[in-house]
């Protein structure tokens, strides 16, 4: 098999955090390498039956599961304005807890007490564990295809692992160790 390493060579250590494809070509004159953006699942993801028709498509392990066909095209013009650039792209994977959360199916999300704009992932049950093995599978197929598709270098699971309280109120180290361990 013919592999190619999707890593770009960085110019410098300039990294950028970006959610907007219009200042992609600013942040290339600023001499940035890399392009962190946060990929919310609560805005990809359609839980049963909530999928509009114009939803995108993916199986996984026999299952179907549908995405939010508008976000996508938003993750793909980041994603393709850093790549077309050649900067490497770091997606973080989170799940916020706003409005759109409610696409996503319940079981998926570990909603602590303390929990303000981002939540943890619920990996502890087969629905949750399952959208979860789903997105992350849609995610590498996506971005790892081509340049002209974008790619990702590097995810991010787990963000800010050192602050537990705000994404798994789980009240002891042993069972958020269990938590994030499923999620990695």
């Amino acid at each position: 098999e013919n592999e190619e390493n999707i890593k770009f060579k960085q110019s410098s250590i300039k990294g950028l955090f970006n959610e907007n494809s219009t200042n992609m070509k600013y942040a290339k004159d600023l001499g940035v390498s890399s392009i962190t953006i946060n990929f919310d699942l609560s805005s990809m993801l359609y839980a049963d039956g909530k999928a509009p028709n114009s939803a995108t498509e993916f199986t996984s392990n026999g299952q179907k599961y549908y995405f939010n066909t508008e976000a996508m095209a938003h993750y793909d013009s980041l994603v393709q304005g850093a790549t077309s650039r050649n900067m490497n792209v770091i997606g973080i994977v989170l799940v916020s807890a706003h409005a759109s959360m409610n696409n996503i199916p319940s079981s998926l999300r570990y909603d602590a007490g303390n929990s303000g704009s981002f939540m943890g992932t619920n990996t502890s049950n087969d629905v949750g564990r399952d959208y979860y093995i789903a997105a992350m599978e849609f995610l590498a197929q996506r971005y790892s295809q081509s340049k002209e598709q974008g790619l990702i270098q590097t995810y991010v699971i787990g963000n800010e692992v050192d602050f537990t309280p705000y994404f798994f109120d789980c009240g002891n180290l042993n069972k958020f160790m269990e938590e994030y361990s499923r999620a990695l």
